[in-house]
This record gives C-alpha cells, sequence and structure tokens, in this order.
C-alpha cells in the first residue's frame, strides 16, 4: 500500500497498488480492467509498468480521475527516486539515439 499527499489538495490519500507478473496482467487483463486497483507489473521481479483504472464518466470526471492518476504516478517517481528531470532527460536521449539511427539507415 502507497500513502501519498497530492500537492494540489494536500490531503492523504492511500492507493493499494497490487504488484503482479507480467504473465498474470495478461490472463486477468478484464479483472485489472474493470477492476479499481492500480497495478504495477513486474517482469523477473522489475517492475514494467502501472496501470490506473479510470472510470468512463463526463468531462469534468475524466479530468478529476486523470489528476488522480498523475497524482499517484508522480508519488510512486519520487518512491523511485526519479524526478521529472530524469525522465526529460532519458527521453532526449532516447530521441538523440533515434534519430542518430534515422541518420544511420539513410546513409547505407
Amino acid at each position: 500500500m502507497y500513502t501519498m499527499r497530492t500537492q494540489r489538495e494536500r490531503l492523504w490519500i492511500k492507493y493499494d497498488i497490487e504488484k503482479i507478473g507480467v504473465r498474470e496482467f495478461r490472463s486477468e487483463l478484464p479483472k485489472y480492467l474493470y477492476g479499481e486497483t492500480p497495478v504495477e507489473v513486474l517482469r523477473h521481479g522489475h517492475t514494467v509498468g502501472f496501470y490506473f483504472p479510470v472510470k468512463q464518466g463526463s468531462k469534468s470526471a475524466d479530468i478529476a480521475a486523470l489528476q488522480a492518476v498523475a497524482a499517484q504516478f508522480e508519488y510512486l517517481l519520487s518512491q523511485k527516486g526519479i524526478s521529472e528531470d530524469d525522465i526529460v532527460r532519458e527521453f532526449r536521449q532516447m530521441c538523440e539515439a533515434d534519430r542518430a539511427n534515422q541518420r544511420k539507415d539513410l546513409d547505407k
């Protein structure tokens, strides 16, 4: 269970985040798609992704749900010691590597 404090609302919110393997996530996908519990998906004990279910609703409900997911994600990143700058840096490195590979392919 993760306990987090959202910066916008200044509230403590508890989220039960279930940790499961990729195979279980795949085989039990409908359970997680229609459930309400966020899931951390693991492969060989390492996190490969998160799934945050969002209920269908009005536009304002969708915005509120996305804000809640953003707060959950922000908290999880802080727990892993990852900053927004780290994400941006890695994204830029990946884009540059992709451009370099495209240039190599054009030179062939």
